[in-house]
């Protein structure tokens, strides 16, 4: 069922003023999140060492998988989920067994083009369409998306109370049907600095989630 403009607006700047204050716990990490920590794990040769169990590796690729299958439609999309979910399950049985050179090159791989599909101007304009439509149709997915953009904007180096109220607020319900992806001169379609796997920012929900494991 569509819903009115003011109460899409709304929906819009209640979601997005909760996803920047950042302080519901969630079940499930966002990309970001998940991705940085797997990148920090195949950077640390301890982790990569016998003495370090498969079945946390196997955790921590269930954590990226899981925070794959949450996103909308559109990221999935620009994402092409499908085929990276299979990629990272492909990598799982082999960590039972000899985590060698091979293994460990061809994880990475997969990480690193998914981190360069889902850290994109892309990826971002998918999470607006998203939010979008999960606002629109009365969506209970509209907070889990908001959450999606906000994170996807700050892995691109866009900070979350400046995306918020500068750039993403003037366009909730605008009458003249502006969307994000038409913008291409809005400051966040742009990365605003050079951007990297291994973020500043870590979640607070990454090492307590992994801390079984030896490091």
């Amino acid at each position: 069922m569509m819903m009115d403009e003011e109460r899409v607006r709304g929906k819009l700047l209640g979601a997005l003023n909760a996803a920047k204050q950042k302080q519901t716990w969630t079940r499930v990490l966002e990309l970001p999140d998940a991705l940085d920590e797997l990148d920090r794990w195949l950077k640390d040769d301890r982790q990569w060492s016998a003495q370090t169990r498969g079945r946390h590796w196997i955790t921590l690729i269930d954590d990226v998988v899981a925070a794959l299958e949450a996103l909308g439609e559109s990221v999935r999309a620009v994402l092409d989920v499908e085929a990276r979910v299979r990629d990272l399950n492909d990598c799982k049985d082999p960590l039972n067994a000899d985590k060698d050179v091979a293994l460990h090159r061809r994880l990475s791989r997969a990480a690193g083009e998914l981190a360069e599909r889902a850290c994109s101007v892309a990826a971002l304009a998918a999470a607006w369409d998203d939010l979008e439509a999960a606002a629109t149709t009365g969506s209970t997915d509209v907070e889990r998306a908001a959450r999606c953009l906000v994170s996807i904007a700050e892995w691109m180096g866009h900070g979350a109370d400046a995306l918020v109220d500068r750039q993403l607020a003037p366009h909730c319900g605008a009458r003249d049907g502006v969307r994000l992806t038409a913008c291409g001169t809005l400051p966040m379609l742009r990365p605003s600095r050079s951007r990297s796997l291994t973020r500043s920012r870590r979640c607070a929900r990454c090492s307590p989630t992994h801390r079984g494991a030896p490091r």
